[in-house]
């Protein structure tokens, strides 16, 4: 039995590090960590991984920390300072009761960038950051000097419309959490891309397909329902080109969501490109 209790914590061990690696690698770069007080009275955790030019900050998506970006923020403050922020209810920030709509969490990002002297930073969010991104960005402007969508241009806000006991049931896969999921649902408005000045840069993910699909067993019905999610996908991206027209897009259609990890080489050389580009 001794045997048996130790193999399987060897095992947890093992998926504990495999989990770790896809969405927040261990903790072995060189930043610094401190915390910021925002909205009176809530501490954010930030990290400054260093660097001497413009400020880059880097913004997590659902369930993340600023840590999901340790492998790939120091290879950009080469040329850029390079920060990450790590929202409310996650990780080593504080888990207020409340204060997670979206409007709450993009002016948490304004009193960060007040206290750590921000001037108009480039924001490089992964997922859910968008909706934080494109709130700051549309409803002061003044504020941001660039925009970098990694698999976060989208329009979640039909999710705001489901049935409540829908939204609940949804809300379970995320534990803990699932209050906060709810509240920054019922927040999502739909994207204000056309009040958005800043230069923007939007990569899009391709994989991997959802559950449904992949559980389809039948191999010619899978294939369809593959040739169909692909084509939404590219719906969605047209759209996106036509909300915002100035923007830059880049698909990666062969990267998965955490394209950062995935793809880092492309990720970096489209972002330094991008940026380079930029007055």
């Amino acid at each position: 039995m001794r045997f048996v209790r130790i193999s399987v914590l060897v095992a947890l061990s093992l998926l504990s590090l495999t989990a770790q690696s896809a969405s927040s690698p261990i903790d072995a770069s060189p930043h610094r960590v401190q915390f910021v007080r925002v909205n009176g009275d809530v501490r954010l955790e930030v990290l400054d991984w260093g660097g001497s030019g413009r400020p880059l900050v880097l913004l997590s998506g659902y369930g993340d920390t600023a840590h999901v970006f340790d492998l790939i923020a120091p290879k950009l403050s080469d040329t850029y300072h390079v920060y990450g922020v790590t929202r409310r209810g996650f990780g080593a920030s504080d888990s207020p009761a409340s204060g997670y709509s979206v409007d709450a969490l993009a002016g948490d990002l304004l009193d960060v960038f007040d206290v750590m002297r921000l001037n108009k930073p480039v924001l490089v969010g992964h997922s859910i950051a968008g909706e934080e991104m494109t709130a700051l960005a549309s409803g002061h402007p003044d504020r941001i000097g660039a925009l970098v969508y990694l698999d976060a241009a989208y329009d979640r806000s039909a999710t705001r419309d489901l049935p409540l006991e829908q939204k609940i049931e949804m809300s379970k896969r995320y534990g803990k959490t699932a209050s906060i999921w709810l509240e920054i649902k019922e927040s999502t408005p739909k994207p204000d891309y056309a009040h958005v000045q800043a230069p923007a840069l939007a990569m899009f993910a391709g994989w991997p397909f959802p559950d449904d699909i992949e559980k389809i067993q039948d191999e010619p019905r899978r294939r369809e329902a593959e040739k169909r999610y692909m084509e939404r996908r590219q719906a969605t991206i047209q759209e996106f080109q036509r909300s915002m027209p100035r923007a830059h897009v880049i698909d990666l259609s062969n990267s998965d969501h955490y394209m950062f990890l995935s793809h880092e080489a492309d990720v970096l050389r489209e972002t330094r490109a991008f940026l380079a580009a930029l007055p």
